[in-house]
């Protein structure tokens, strides 16, 4: 009986995750027809010209506003409008269910590095909830923003690896790589990431010096 108990205990994070993963994506599916404005059926309309002009990650033929789209949200929706090229709902769905996916996955990785395990279960299963109103347009249904969550988690995963592991040269050249494309897209993974985390390393530094 213990034994049972250790293993529904085990299975619990695992269980409440991929109910909320499928909550999410069923309300996408269901709902989802309802929650378009024009920034998210502008990346749809991205996409369909990179299908269209069987042209990779950036266009020649669109216009861009204030940065480019390289590692975003239109290589899901590319990959959906292959899948479901006649039905534009299903396709952002589909692309809706990959990104949320890559999104837990990557944060899953950054709790690993931070040994935080069982509790990183629950929480990435917090992430697909729709907690507060922007959250909610803008990254379980909308996934505007998951790009760059699923970057920050990957990278700053990446750095807790690298530090911690010897030989990790292959690593660091796709930590490397990912910065360059990441900057590519525009100065918004500087400001919300590497300027941060270079300012709370020199504190850490700094700090260290004092004592």
């Amino acid at each position: 009986m213990n034994e049972r108990k250790k293993i529904f205990a085990s299975a619990l994070p695992w269980i409440f995750l991929i109910t909320m993963y499928l909550a999410a994506v069923l309300f996408q599916l269901i709902y989802g027809k309802q929650l378009i404005n024009s920034d998210l059926s502008a990346e749809m309309l991205l996409a369909n010209e990179l299908n269209k002009s069987k042209e990779f990650i950036i266009s020649k033929n669109w216009y861009y506003s204030t940065e480019l789209r390289v590692l975003y949200q239109q290589l899901t929706l590319q990959l959906g409008l292959a899948l479901f090229p006649h039905n534009w709902h299903l396709a952002r769905t589909a692309s809706q269910a990959i990104i949320l996916a890559l999104h837990v996955i990557c944060y899953l990785f950054l709790m690993h590095e931070c040994k935080l395990k069982k509790l990183g279960v629950y929480s990435a299963a917090i992430l697909t909830c729709p907690f507060g109103f922007w959250y909610m347009w803008y990254g379980t249904w909308g996934t505007i923003y998951l790009p760059y969550m699923i970057l920050i988690c990957l990278d700053l995963a990446l750095i807790f690896h690298i530090v911690r592991k010897e030989n990790s040269m292959a690593l660091s050249l796709l930590l490397l790589f990912l910065s360059f494309a990441e900057g590519l897209g525009g100065v918004r993974m500087l400001m919300n990431f590497y300027v941060p985390m270079i300012a709370a390393s020199l504190v850490i530094i700094f700090w260290s010096i004092v004592k």
